[in-house]
């Protein structure tokens, strides 16, 4: 209907400035808390326009804001330069979206669509790196008992100053799995905005 229209494109227009605001705090953060919050607003809000845009049928904004999830979960805390560059421009593509549609132009080819390609080759290319850093996983097979004495020793809090020695390989697969485990927790809070979504949509038709 209009008047759900008429909120979609205020939304567009808040949630892009907004989503502006925090790119450019993301890009001036130092430390890792600073930037995973930025990260986590900017999720919030590309996953809240997709939601809207999808509730609307507008494929352009839906789709591109499908697309700087992916950037934003799939970059993590090393988002680059390139990569916050890319997402300025698709904010401000989706901006002008929404004008256009204020004025009653169709938007299939302008000018949106000419940023789709390279935020999906963008989110690919990021999703690769991810692979090619994930550690190979080994059939498990009987450990010699010299072995294991050795893995135990190794394990073994250090006299000297109660630390603990963990082998290059358990290190990269430890931290393959706390990057897993943010990951899931970032989508399970996303199913948390879907639910608050809907709720917000369903009290603004009342």
């Amino acid at each position: 209907s209009r008047q759900l229209m008429d909120l979609f494109l205020q939304e567009v227009r808040e949630r892009t400035s907004e989503f502006e605001r925090n790119l450019l705090g993301l890009e001036n953060a130092s430390d890792h808390d600073t930037r995973n919050d930025f990260r986590t607003k900017l999720l919030r809000i590309a996953h809240s326009m997709k939601g809207a845009a999808g509730l609307l049928g507008v494929k352009p904004i839906e789709e591109a804001c499908h697309h700087m999830e992916d950037l934003l979960l799939r970059g993590g805390d090393a988002i680059g330069p390139s990569t916050l560059d890319l997402l300025l421009a698709a904010t401000d593509a989706i901006a002008e979206s929404g004008r256009m549609l204020e004025r009653g132009e169709g938007i299939d080819n302008q000018p949106l669509a000419a940023i789709l390609g390279t935020l999906a080759a963008e989110a690919e290319a990021l999703a690769i790196d991810s692979r090619r850093k994930v550690p190979a996983s080994k059939e498990p097979g009987p450990i010699p008992a010299k072995r294991r004495q050795s893995e135990a020793a190794v394990a073994r809090p250090s006299d000297s100053d109660g630390s603990m020695r963990v082998s290059a390989d358990r290190l990269d697969s430890l931290l393959y799995s706390s990057g897993e485990l943010l990951a899931y927790r970032s989508r399970s809070r996303m199913r948390a905005w879907d639910i608050a979504s809907l709720r917000d949509a369903a009290s603004a038709l009342r």
